[in-house]
């Protein structure tokens, strides 16, 4: 978090000011808040929809992520770069951090393949297998039955979705209501709750896929 006022000089990346606003960063506390009940050390996180990094730089500052190895996809070229200067002494640390562009509905939640890049801005082939995947941006994803099809039975999933119909530019999967979350994402579930905000009521899922 000390490097936001950084980041914020160095570059002007769209849709910053959202990207780290109250509700933005209450939604992620909270996610982190619960999720510390089922971390384990040495896991392997996949964070989709990762943005510019948020996320990942608020679980570094607990000791409980400290060995976590996390890794950030979001489809967005321009969203990588950003994240890995937010985390840049974890990417430092042997890529303990490392952000790529790709779009999640490509990747093989068992064990992926998928191509990062390096600071010479060359191109690096990595394979990760998560353990924990982190998806906080159901609300974006039009084919969403598509991708949770993809999930294997034996990670722990983190969903996060929303009621905000009314931002129609992205938000093409909205839930009404908890229950209707939990119907779109049946779970075997260690942990359901709702967080209400000024504009939208977000909800979220904790648990392995049934």
């Amino acid at each position: 978090m000390n490097n936001i006022t950084h980041i914020l000089h160095q570059s002007n990346p769209p849709n910053i000011e959202l990207a780290f606003s109250a509700a933005q960063i209450e939604s992620k506390q909270w996610l982190i808040q619960e999720l510390i009940n089922h971390i384990e050390p040495n896991k392997t996180i996949f964070i989709l929809g990762g943005w510019y990094g948020l996320l990942p730089a608020m679980m570094y500052e607990l000791p409980e992520f400290n060995t976590a190895k996390i890794r950030s996809f979001d489809i967005e070229p321009t969203c990588a770069p950003i994240a890995e200067l937010m985390n840049r002494q974890r990417v430092k640390a042997n890529w303990q951090f490392k952000a790529s562009t790709a779009d999640i509905y490509d990747l093989d939640y068992n064990k992926t393949t998928y191509t990062t890049t390096r600071r010479d801005q060359t191109i690096a082939d990595m394979q990760d297998e998560p353990d924990i995947i982190v998806n906080t941006i159901c609300e974006h994803l039009l084919n969403f039955n598509e991708w949770f099809d993809k999930l294997p039975k034996n990670k722990l999933i983190v969903l996060q979705s929303n009621d905000y119909f009314e931002y129609t530019q992205e938000h093409v999967n909205c839930v009404n209501t908890l229950q209707e979350f939990k119907q779109q994402a049946p779970m075997n579930i260690l942990f359901e709750g709702q967080n209400k905000f000024e504009m939208y009521t977000r909800f979220m899922l904790i648990g392995t896929k049934i």
